[in-house]
């Protein structure tokens, strides 16, 4: 379970750091499949955290040159 203080860009780094050592080649094939299942925990919270970003910026809608947020659109 991913800890509540993680941001997106934190969570992202971690993810590009785990590419980084799985194409290098060097782990051994144990520590590979744990870095991959790492990598898709952080892959899963990454795509969470952008599909809650993306369901608040289509709730918003233009009223008097101000933005707000109308909630309940389904």
């Amino acid at each position: 379970m991913m800890p509540e203080e993680k941001t997106f860009e934190m969570a992202l780094t971690e993810l590009q750091s785990i590419i980084e050592n799985l194409e290098s080649g060097s782990p051994s094939l144990a520590k590979m499949i744990q870095l991959f299942e790492e990598g898709m925990k952080l892959m899963s919270y990454c795509r969470d955290e952008l599909n809650e970003v993306e369901d608040r910026i289509k709730t918003l809608i233009k009223d008097n040159n101000d933005f707000i947020e109308k909630a309940g659109i389904d």
